[in-house]
C-alpha cells in the first residue's frame, strides 16, 4: 500500500505549490518570475553521519531545463542519482495556440522512448493526458475537471482502461492549492495533504494524514534571488504526532535569465 501511495502522489500531483491551472507555461509550472532562459536544479538528501560526524547523503532530483522566450519548455535533461550522468532527455511539441501536445522522452540506459500526449477543450483546459510505455502501448490515462477559475478540481487516473485513483483539489481565495485528497478506485482515502504558504506564496508546510491520523510533515525555508525566485530550499521532514525529525533535503537552483 505504501508503494502505491508514493507512486500516486508522484504521478497525480501537478505541482506541490501554487494553483493547478489548465494551460501553463514552463515558467508557471516551476513558479518562476521573469523571463527565464534555463533552470538547473540539484536536490541533495542527507541520510546519516559518517564516523567523523560528517553528514553524508545522495542526490535525488537533478535536472536542467531550457525554455524559449515565451516561457515554454524546449528540453529537459534528467540525471541519475548516483553518478550524475544524463539518463533521460525530454523534448516538447506545441500546437499553433501554444498548447503542449506531446512530451517525448529518450532513455539513454535502454535506448528507448516514452511518450505523453495531451488534449484540450475550447477554453484551453487540458482535459486528458495519455502516457505510453517504451513499447508504444497506452499505460496510463488521466482526465481533468476545472472550476470557473481554470483550477483543476478533480483528476481521474486510469490504468488498462480501469479507474485506478481519484484526486480532489481545494483552493483558498488566492487560488493557492490548500488541500488534495487521493482515493482508490473503491473510494477509500489513501492520503490527505494540506498546504500552508507564506505572504509571498511560497509553500512553507505540507501535512499528510488519513483524516484520522497525522502521518508526516514537511516544512520549508527559502533563499531568494533579486527577482524573487528561490535559489535554495531546505526541506525538513518529520514523522507522526511526535514531530520526530527524520531527514533534511537541500534543493539548489541556478537560474539564467534572458538578456
Amino acid at each position: 500500500m505504501k508503494a502505491i501511495l508514493n507512486y500516486l502522489l508522484f504521478l497525480l500531483t501537478f505541482s506541490i505549490t501554487g494553483n493547478l491551472q489548465a494551460q501553463k507555461t514552463g515558467w508557471d509550472t516551476y513558479e518562476l518570475k521573469g523571463k527565464i532562459k534555463s533552470l538547473s536544479q540539484r536536490e541533495y538528501k542527507f541520510i546519516e553521519k559518517d564516523k567523523k560526524g560528517k553528514r553524508v547523503g545522495s542526490y535525488i532530483d537533478n535536472f536542467d531545463i531550457l525554455f524559449n522566450k515565451e516561457g515554454y519548455e524546449i528540453k529537459k535533461d534528467e540525471f541519475n542519482h548516483f553518478e550524475g550522468k544524463l539518463y533521460r532527455r525530454c523534448t516538447f511539441k506545441y500546437d499553433n495556440k501554444g498548447y503542449k501536445v506531446e512530451k517525448r522522452c529518450y532513455l539513454f540506459t535502454t535506448n528507448m522512448y516514452e511518450k505523453e500526449t495531451y488534449k484540450y477543450d475550447d477554453n484551453g483546459n487540458m482535459i486528458e493526458s495519455n502516457e505510453y510505455n517504451r513499447n508504444g502501448s497506452l499505460e496510463f490515462r488521466k482526465t481533468y475537471k476545472y472550476d470557473d477559475n481554470k483550477n483543476v478540481i478533480e483528476l481521474y487516473q486510469y490504468k488498462n482502461k480501469s479507474l485506478f485513483a481519484k484526486v480532489i483539489y481545494k483552493y483558498n481565495n488566492e487560488g493557492e492549492l490548500i488541500e488534495f485528497n487521493t482515493f482508490t478506485d473503491n473510494g477509500s482515502l489513501l492520503d490527505k495533504v494540506n498546504y500552508k504558504y507564506d505572504s509571498n506564496g511560497n509553500l512553507i508546510e505540507e501535512l499528510h494524514s488519513d483524516n484520522k491520523n497525522y502521518n508526516s510533515k514537511e516544512t520549508y525555508k527559502y533563499e531568494l534571488d533579486k527577482n524573487g525566485n528561490w535559489i535554495k530550499k531546505i526541506t525538513f521532514k518529520y514523522k507522526d504526532k511526535s514531530d520526530t525529525f527524520i531527514q533534511e533535503i537541500i534543493t539548489e537552483r541556478i537560474i539564467v535569465y534572458f538578456d
